[in-house]
């Protein structure tokens, strides 16, 4: 089968969406499909040199920038100008394509686009399938949307599409109300690239850690901030451990860092490389996420676990959404209960005063990620699937 893929965001950064979609790819790829990415924005930032290609290949699968550029603007009315000469290109090349069988909208939500997308799908014979990872935004950021865009996105947004690729059982009951009747719902919780955390390629150069690893701009997902407060909690008693986060965060952050005089202790990476990830979470002593119970949390699934599991460290993770479902306290992972720093800091304790059980859990959750998560095992179950529909 031939598999195309749009996508608004960089295929360079270590971002949760950007894993679980080069994942999934190359889990076609290896069952024997030819996917294709087509970006459908700009999406580097010049000062950060993460991009260095409009096309290339990654694993098996190409991809390319529709509109022949990496560079992100700064300004509002760049961006807008941007985006729309993006989708317009992508448009273009979509029509281009003769031979084709599926088309994937990977965490491209405008309604105007996946319209445009649609009908081209409609006219050219294919089958539309879009990616499900959490509630619909209009829902989980209802006040920035009108009543009336909302119950039209609602009604009809998701009858735009023959099928989708959802992380949770939740997802799948909730978004069966608004899909068309004949809709294919594909459930792949989580897809990990095990072989990427084979080996540690580079020296530990940041001593003894603890890690986050995702990225939070909106400052409501990952807790990132009640990682900080336990962190405190349990600093002086170990005074060798510092915290290292990965990724994009919202401002509130380094403004906590400061108010709690951790400047020294905690390490804001930004957004690194995704060929350095693999030596960030293996040279960790503990890999944490402290996702706050809400109903981001109760609908998603987080990716970001599954490369914390496939590192074989120990994780704490808090009990939300669907996680129980997979890892067992004190067997597979350290779960702490959600919103509650001292439970994360005394977890935190744990996995630190007892690195040999540590190490036994961190072992027990790399097999969880060989069992549940392997790219290659949802990339047969997505095949699988995808070829029925297309005979």
């Amino acid at each position: 089968m031939k598999i195309l893929i749009i996508y608004p965001n960089s295929v360079y950064k270590s971002g949760a969406a950007t894993n679980r979609i080069l994942s999934l790819a190359r889990g076609l790829v290896e069952c024997g499909n030819v996917v294709h990415i087509i970006i459908s924005r700009p999406t580097e930032n010049p000062s950060d040199n993460f991009g260095s290609s409009i096309s290339g290949e990654i694993c098996g699968i190409t991809f390319e920038y529709a509109s022949n550029s990496l560079d992100w603007p700064r300004s509002r009315v760049a961006k807008g100008l941007a985006l729309l000469k993006g989708h317009i290109y992508t448009l273009f090349k979509l029509l281009r394509i003769d031979c084709n069988d599926i088309l994937i909208s990977a965490a491209t939500t405008g309604f105007t686009h996946n319209l445009n997308y649609s009908i081209i799908a409609k006219l050219k014979k294919w089958r539309f399938i879009h990616t499900l990872d959490e509630y619909p935004w209009v829902v989980l950021r209802r006040y920035d949307y009108s009543s009336v865009y909302r119950f039209l996105y609602l009604r009809y947004y998701y009858k735009l599409f023959d099928g989708f690729i959802v992380m949770t059982r939740s997802l799948i009951e909730y978004y069966k109300e608004l899909a068309k009747r004949n809709a294919l719902f594909i459930h792949i919780p989580m897809t990990v690239e095990l072989d990427r955390f084979s080996i540690v390629s580079r020296a530990n150069t940041f001593g003894n850690y603890i890690a986050y690893c995702g990225g939070d701009k909106l400052g409501n997902k990952d807790g990132i901030d009640i990682l900080i407060r336990a962190f405190n909690l349990v600093k002086d008693e170990y005074p060798e451990i510092n915290l290292l986060i990965l990724g994009d965060v919202h401002p509130k952050i380094p403004k906590l860092i400061e108010e709690l005089s951790l400047e020294q202790r905690v390490a804001l990476l930004g957004f690194v490389d995704r060929e350095e990830v693999p030596n960030y979470l293996m040279n960790a002593k503990v890999l944490c996420l402290a996702r706050p119970d809400n109903q981001q949390a109760e609908g998603g699934f987080p990716t970001k676990l599954g490369e914390y599991l496939a590192s074989g460290r120990p994780v704490i993770v808090t009990d939300v959404g669907e996680i129980s479902d997979y890892l067992t306290d004190g067997e597979s992972a350290y779960i702490a209960k959600a919103d509650s720093i001292d439970d994360f800091a005394e977890k935190i304790r744990q996995a630190l005063s007892n690195e040999t059980r540590a190490s036994e859990i961190g072992k027990a959750g790399r097999r969880v990620a060989e069992r549940e998560f392997d790219y290659r095992k949802q990339g047969i179950v997505v095949d699988s699937v995808f070829r029925r529909i297309v005979k």
